[in-house]
């Protein structure tokens, strides 16, 4: 009776694994086809946010403004540097709030983008 438990144990155990392993792969998987990428714009981004036709993106110290009208083809319109690292990007009417990492909260008008 020990040695079956020895072996009947382990093996059930790897087949618990395998049965969690495909509901797990079966739950985050996406049908081929279904999502894939449209446009793409260069760069280490930390911070985005989308208001309109247009990508408030933090890269670096750059706040970058893209014309996403084509969102196959962003267009950089606008760029203006921070004093630190930007963690964070939000808009509200023509203001864009900028994280700026230990410095605190810029804040910078953005009511004509370029």
């Amino acid at each position: 009776m020990g040695i079956r438990r020895q072996i009947i144990y382990p093996l059930i155990f790897v087949a618990f694994l395998v049965i969690i392993a495909v509901a797990i792969a079966g739950a985050t998987s996406v049908p081929e086809g279904k999502v894939k990428p449209v446009g793409h714009f260069g760069g280490f981004t930390d911070a985005v946010d989308v208001v309109g036709n247009y990508a408030y993106i933090g890269q670096g110290q750059d706040l970058v403004i893209l014309d996403i009208a084509n969102p196959s083809s962003p267009v950089s319109v606008g760029k203006i540097m921070t004093k630190n690292l930007i963690s964070g990007v939000k808009i509200s009417g023509n203001y864009v709030y900028v994280a700026n990492s230990i410095l605190g909260l810029a804040i910078i008008d953005i009511s004509t983008p370029s």
